[in-house]
């Protein structure tokens, strides 16, 4: 069992990173977060959308991610400053 700490709603949608290192999730909040898988701590905070996030995806090299909401809207972040 793998607990990510501080998100206090409940997550719909969760990524692993191509290279397995990170995890990106979105929430019903309306807010997607990366974790490092080794640490279990937040390593990116992305800006929130206005609805729960229903999909996420890293792309193929991670550094940019991919967040969809419920109300249709897509959003393409540039997450490479992680490191």
């Amino acid at each position: 069992m793998f607990t990510l700490p501080g998100k206090s709603h409940q997550v719909i949608s969760a990524a692993f990173s191509p290279d397995g290192k990170r995890i990106l999730t979105g929430g019903a909040d309306g807010t997607g977060k990366i974790w490092s898988v080794g640490t279990g701590l937040e390593v990116l905070k992305l800006p929130s959308h206005n609805h729960p996030l229903s999909c996420v995806k890293f792309s193929p090299d991670a550094r940019v991610v991919f967040t969809g909401d419920l109300s249709g809207v897509s959003t393409v972040w540039h997450a490479d400053k992680w490191d």
